[in-house]
């Protein structure tokens, strides 16, 4: 059975994680597998393939549907649940999948702790933001940030986003196991203001984005 994300207490929200230690016949005895998502599953990696399917079956649950929806990506590569209102986002890290959804804008990701991040800073950290990866640990600060950014950026849903010039986060306290902080997406007409939360499990950090009201 998935894991609950229990401190995920906002019922506007739909939030689990996966540990996937099934092998891919498990899902695909369980799933109804549409005509064009075997196109996609065909030309996937095992490994890829194995997230897919384990990311949809979760999907499904989370649902309640007894028919499972088609789940496809539009023409920017947004994923999103034929006949749902429901905004869909999905991340995976290692044999962790985590999908969450709301009738709100959402964006979720999931990561393990890498050394290797503090080499990219300089590509998704701006100067005003820098004050944050000085007051705590900074490879924790800089892996919620960039799961921040991820995440704004799957809400935001269109691609040619940048991580300095037209995102930002404040308010982040990243000394904490969870916290809240905001985060805002600006683009030319676009712009919207993100709550955004952290949690960290085991070795991993969960980040999501909710549009504010």
């Amino acid at each position: 059975m998935p894991i609950e994300l229990r401190i995920c207490n906002d019922p506007e929200i739909e939030l689990s994680i996966w540990k996937v230690i099934e092998p891919e016949t498990y899902f695909e005895l369980k799933l109804d597998i549409h005509d064009p998502e075997e196109e996609i599953i065909e030309k996937l990696s095992s490994r890829k393939k194995l997230e897919w399917l384990a990311s949809r079956y979760l999907l499904h649950l989370m649902s309640g549907r007894k028919l499972r929806g088609e789940f496809v990506k539009d023409e920017h590569g947004k994923p999103h649940l034929n006949d749902s209102d429901y905004h869909v986002s999905i991340s995976h890290s290692n044999n962790h999948i985590s999908v969450i959804a709301s009738k709100h804008i959402v964006g979720i990701d999931i990561q393990t702790y890498v050394s290797k991040i503090s080499r990219i800073r300089h590509k998704f950290i701006s100067e005003e933001e820098e004050q944050y990866i000085e007051e705590s640990d900074p490879n924790k600060a800089l892996h919620i940030i960039w799961g921040a950014k991820e995440s704004m950026y799957k809400a935001y849903g269109l691609r040619g986003l940048g991580f300095i010039s037209h995102m930002r986060i404040w308010s982040l306290d990243a000394s904490k196991n969870s916290g809240t902080f905001k985060g805002k997406v600006e683009k030319d007409s676009y712009e919207k203001e993100f709550d955004l939360f952290y949690y960290l499990f085991e070795e991993y950090i969960l980040v999501y984005a909710k549009e504010s009201n």
